[in-house]
């Protein structure tokens, strides 16, 4: 249903639409409770879309902090089981344990490609 925007330029005739408006057009009423209607309709998808972005927000924080959490207790297994504090016999601890000292050797050889790429770029920045 279309709203009746036909208002023209000027107080005089936009006090005139407005009288006849008032007066009882019956489409002028329906177009605006049409529009009352969207309105209201839009606001409540509004709130659903920000009640629904709070929780993923909430969902996101919680998953980074249940991450770490796992992150730091793995820490700590692995190295109560590298001091031999902790025993656990179960084949597939000691396959991720020599992952992990792969990992951090690798870790090593790249941090010292990197610092001698640094020390080799300002050797030859001064010569």
């Amino acid at each position: 249903m279309a709203l009746p925007l036909n208002l023209k330029l000027g107080h005089n005739s936009f006090m005139e639409q407005r009288e006849q408006n008032s007066r009882g057009g019956a489409e002028y009423y329906s177009s605006k409770s049409v529009l009352k209607k969207y309105i209201q309709t839009f606001l409540e998808e509004l709130k659903k879309a920000f009640v629904i972005a709070k929780n993923m927000i909430g969902a996101s924080k919680t998953t980074a902090s249940l991450n770490n959490a796992y992150r730091d207790l793995g820490i700590l297994l692995c190295d109560g089981l590298k001091k031999r504090e902790l025993v656990w016999d179960h084949p597939k601890v000691g396959e991720l344990l020599l992952t992990i000292e792969r990992y951090n050797s690798d870790l090593l050889v790249f941090e010292e490609q990197v610092n001698r790429a640094k020390g080799g770029a300002s050797r030859s920045s001064k010569a």
